[in-house]
């Protein structure tokens, strides 16, 4: 049962660092959709996602990230109000994660903090930080609630934001405190402006 909890904190920990809300703050004033693919440097296992950024109130995502050739779908839903009204300010969203991963069902709470910099220019660029609390539920049995926290920090660059559809790359770092669990990510992303 450890070694599936792990995993499980593996699954989402990575899913989280991929982000499908790593790169919706170029958005500014704009709706969108955003693509996004990762590839965990030290692990080998990759993820992609979408998300819909809806200007100044939230961001509906879901990753699907792959792990021992499983694919597992994990669903995001964040609250981000103010994005758009001054583009070089801190942004700050909060919100839920879900995943469904053998017969576990995984709750996560989410606190991000993107500061973005030369938000104006073409080439802008941001660093995140992020802060995820899990936990994992099993129907079957009794278990313990344990909580799992889990802290990850980020860069993403864009090309030619001021385009409607501009590529994004980026790195990120995440670790669960818990199972001492690291992954480390390189990312590739797409953004669609539908404004």
């Amino acid at each position: 049962m450890k070694k599936l909890i792990n995993i499980i904190v593996f699954l989402v920990l990575l899913g989280n660092t991929v982000t499908v809300y790593a790169q919706e703050e170029f958005f500014g004033n704009s709706s969108g959709f955003s693509f996004s693919y990762s590839n965990a440097l030290n692990t080998h296992e990759n993820s992609g996602g979408v998300s819909l950024y809806v200007k100044n109130k939230m961001i509906i995502g879901i990753n699907f990230t792959s792990i021992d050739n499983k694919v597992y779908p994990i669903f995001t839903l964040l609250a981000c109000p103010h994005w758009g009204d001054n583009p070089k300010q801190l942004k700050v969203g909060y919100g839920l994660t879900y995943a469904y991963v053998n017969d576990n069902h995984i709750i996560g709470l989410n606190l991000l903090m993107v500061q973005p910099f030369f938000a104006e220019s073409k080439f802008p660029f941001s660093l995140q930080g992020s802060i995820v609390v899990l936990t994992a539920i099993n129907r079957y049995t009794n278990n313990d609630f344990e909580i799992f926290p889990q802290i990850g920090i980020g860069y993403t660059q864009t090309f030619f934001a001021n385009n409607r559809v501009y590529p994004l790359i980026g790195l990120s770092y995440s670790t669960d405190l818990n199972t001492k669990t690291d992954v480390v990510s390189a990312h590739l992303g797409i953004n669609i402006k539908l404004d």
